[in-house]
């Protein structure tokens, strides 16, 4: 702009100097209301952008928290599985030479060892075994006892 202003100034021969020349551009006065809307549409986009990162942000970054809790989950798991069969498999192996021994003996005490686990807390134990001539045992109970008795307190003065 300023060379075309120096040339017209030299071609005219007015004797004037362009030091500086400043455009400074503006909307036409009828079109401020416009202008406005587009500057504000513009705000409003950026504004809408950012909300939209922001929000991507969380979404992907609680994702990956859940993914890696998962995965953590899944390890953990795998571990004491490995561990477990991995225990499984060394009380098998100890105990098989005892079964192929005598596998009825072997039953036995394990169905022993199994009971006394089960009845340990039981507050009433009625075990029927099988007979060894395969009739049935007859067992006959008493289903209406009476409750305990509630202990009174004794006042003292």
């Amino acid at each position: 702009m300023q060379r075309r202003v120096a040339k017209l100034v030299q071609e005219h021969k007015l004797g004037l100097v362009v030091d500086q020349c400043i455009v400074e551009s503006r909307q036409p006065r009828q079109l401020d209301e416009a202008f406005k809307r587009v500057t504000d549409a513009g705000q409003r986009l950026s504004m809408a952008v950012t909300e939209a990162n922001t929000y991507r942000n969380q979404v992907v970054s609680r994702a990956d928290a859940d993914a890696t809790a998962a995965v953590d989950t899944a390890q953990t798991e795998k571990t004491y599985m490995v561990d477990r069969l991995t225990t499984d498999v060394a009380s098998f192996r100890k105990l098989l030479p005892a079964y192929q021994s005598n596998p009825a003996l072997f039953r036995q005490q394990r169905l022993i060892d199994t009971m006394s686990r089960v009845f340990t807390n039981a507050q009433d134990k009625i075990y029927l075994p099988t007979t060894a001539d395969g009739k049935p045992t007859e067992l006959r109970l008493l289903l209406n006892r009476e409750l305990p008795k509630p202990k009174t307190q004794t006042q003292t003065p």
